[in-house]
């Protein structure tokens, strides 16, 4: 069902920022906020299929960036989702938008 996907991508993106450093800058995924949500369906997946979620970061700005996904059956490498996701670093005491260090967009890249 649709909201079991929204859940693996949120817990992707979780695993994804966890294998980061945010240590030296204090950041991790608890204090992202979700701003919107935009996904495409490519075909069926079902009960039962193993997925595989590969993510990246792009369009950083200075309240964060959007991740993106791309769900594809384990077995044969069909695309079953296609999906992108807003987040902005947020103060939750604050309750506003806070801005990510200036070398935010260098924690993203891999070697």
């Amino acid at each position: 069902a649709n909201e079991h996907l929204i859940a693996f991508l949120n817990e992707a993106r979780t695993r994804f920022t966890s294998s980061l450093d945010y240590s030296s800058i204090g950041i991790n995924g608890e204090f992202f906020i979700n701003a919107d949500l935009a996904v495409i369906y490519k075909s069926e997946g079902h009960h039962g299929d193993r997925l595989c979620i590969e993510v990246a970061a792009q369009d950083f700005s200075k309240y964060g960036c959007d991740f993106i996904y791309k769900v594809s059956k384990q077995s044969t490498g069909e695309i079953v989702a296609i999906a992108k996701t807003a987040m902005l670093h947020y103060d939750y005491v604050e309750k506003r938008l806070a801005t990510v260090p200036s070398n935010f967009s260098e924690l993203f890249k891999i070697d």
